[in-house]
């Protein structure tokens, strides 16, 4: 049975030719950026031609799926190779602070990416950062280091960043400027936030990404179903419907996601072409890009917290329902499972960075110690198609979630 179906599924045509290349992680060339690459291009050129003279240190703007990312990994990538090739050993590490929040986590991974034999643990923050000096300076190395999604690490990013941008001024056997940072945000007020010695050592202005047009969105769609889709899948017309939905949204790897769902939709009804309702259908069921990728690095206890959140949201039509509530069913299903609960300060920790990262949205009712009460929703989220991804996740990481 198994093998038949199997053979089935292979023998018909496929309408994607390069699966992967629908993915956010793949970057062809970047489109509608050029300003952008051209005025980072202007800054960092010193790093090539006078190297080690100055740092460049700048904040990187724009809301989501503007293409920050993508064009920052494409020039650094390129910064790199070109510098190498003239006898500058230049390194390029990225960090998404959303999955390293933390200084200390932050401080391991750039050291690990450029040191592999230090230990990931048993060192302090302050241990990190001079291994990280010393070893910049012995082995001669200048460092582009970018921190995307900067604005997600918790209350001592600000502190971390401030030691980072001080390695120039401490380095132990010259004063050569060896570090140079990026720094991805989504939002301006997030530098009001940082201590003003901070400002003295980056650029006085960010490099704002600013929103794609209707017609930028469906130029980068064009571009990636020529490099996936066979011919004649799919129309202007419906690219132009996808890039109308994309623009109100304002993330284009919200596009890529439902130019994918929508072929595996239009597969698994036979077609060999994407229609109007296969990208309807796809929309519907649309759970935003960052939030997908979000769940596959969260931690088990977070995903099951958000997993009885989504349930007793279903049964509840919709409507917001008490975080009381929902810690009751978490705690439940932790002993159906025979998992060991999470305290309540962490599981209220986990609410939080829902709440930053606009998973949740959360509302405290009542006044007092006593009295205040936390309602939770999830607005704009597909709940049946969400607890599908968390309960996929979960399994992926062994566990089952038992609920009777």
């Amino acid at each position: 049975m198994f093998e038949e179906l199997f053979d089935s599924v292979l023998k018909k045509k496929p309408l994607l030719k390069e699966e992967g290349s629908l993915s956010v992680d793949f970057h062809p060339k970047i489109l509608h950026r050029d300003e952008e690459l051209r005025e980072l291009m202007l800054y960092y050129m010193v790093l090539i031609t006078s190297c080690g003279e100055r740092a460049v240190n700048l904040f990187i703007e724009g809301e989501r799926g503007v293409g920050k990312t993508s064009t920052i990994k494409y020039f650094c990538s390129g910064l790199e190779k070109s510098a190498q090739e003239r006898g500058v050993n230049l390194k390029y590490i990225h960090i998404n602070c959303k999955l390293s929040r933390t200084e200390y986590k932050v401080l391991t991974t750039i050291n690990s990416a450029l040191n592999k034999k230090i230990p990931q643990r048993g060192f302090s923050p302050q241990d990190l950062l001079d291994f990280l000096k010393e070893f910049i300076e012995k082995e001669n190395i200048f460092l582009i280091l970018v921190l995307d999604e900067l604005d997600s690490l918790d209350e001592k990013g600000a502190e971390l960043l401030y030691s980072l941008v001080r390695i120039n001024d401490d380095t132990i056997k010259s004063k050569v400027k060896r570090l140079n940072i990026i720094g991805i945000i989504r939002n301006v007020a997030f530098l009001s936030n940082l201590v003003k010695d901070i400002h003295h050592y980056f650029l006085n202005h960010p490099i704002v990404f600013e929103k794609y047009t209707r017609k930028q969105i469906f130029d980068i769609l064009k571009q990636r179903t020529s490099i996936s889709f066979n011919e004649n899948v799919i129309s202007d017309e419906i690219l132009q419907f996808i890039a109308e939905i994309v623009y109100e949204i304002g993330d284009v790897r919200c596009g890529l996601n439902m130019l994918w769902c929508s072929t595996k939709i239009a597969e698994n009804k036979g077609l060999n072409i994407i229609t109007l309702d296969c990208v309807k259908q796809a929309y519907q069921d649309l759970v935003p890009y960052p939030i997908k990728d979000m769940l596959n690095h969260m931690a088990e206890h977070k995903l099951l917290l958000l997993y009885t959140i989504t349930v007793r949201l279903q049964k509840n039509g919709n409507l917001d329902i008490s975080l009381t509530e929902a810690i009751e069913d978490y705690k439940r299903i932790c002993r159906l499972s025979g998992i060991p609960p999470r305290a309540y300060s962490q599981l209220w920790n986990y609410v939080q960075e829902c709440k930053k990262d606009d998973i949740l949205k959360v509302d405290i009712e009542g006044s007092g110690i006593i009295g205040r009460k936390a309602f939770i929703k999830m607005p704009g989220i597909p709940l049946n198609k969400f607890v599908q991804n968390v309960t996929s996740v979960l399994e992926s990481k062994g566990i089952v979630v038992l609920t009777a």
